[in-house]
């Protein structure tokens, strides 16, 4: 089985230690393989059964992620870069089953992807 999750920004918080605790689980496991989609973050190398890539957020995208958007639409724009490239990582891992975690842009990036 092939599980496929996001994981926060920082390496602290509720969503950071869900994602370590299944990580280190899935490596105690010889048939389940768990992706996890990290955003803005270093690049990581797989290791064992764990799969790590790390979306850069452009350079068009401000620090507050939300300022001067005025549509629905604007939002989708400002954001089409991440969501292809994480379209791009679902196409290549095939997952099982998507866990998607959090309630900021990550998440609903990761959903419209999926």
């Amino acid at each position: 089985m092939k599980i496929l999750t996001n994981t926060s920004s920082t390496f602290y918080g509720g969503i950071a230690r869900r994602v370590a605790e299944m990580t280190a689980d899935a490596q105690r496991r010889q048939n389940v393989d768990v992706v996890v989609l990290g955003m803005g973050r270093k690049k990581c190398s797989p290791d064992d059964n764990i799969i790590k890539y790390n979306i850069a957020l452009p350079d068009h995208i401000p620090k507050n992620v939300y300022a001067n958007l005025r549509s629905y639409d604007e939002l989708c724009q400002r954001f089409e870069p991440v969501v292809y490239a994480m379209e791009n990582a679902i196409r290549e891992e095939r997952p099982d089953v998507a866990f998607i975690e959090g309630t900021y842009y990550a998440p609903w990036c990761f959903y419209q992807a999926s």
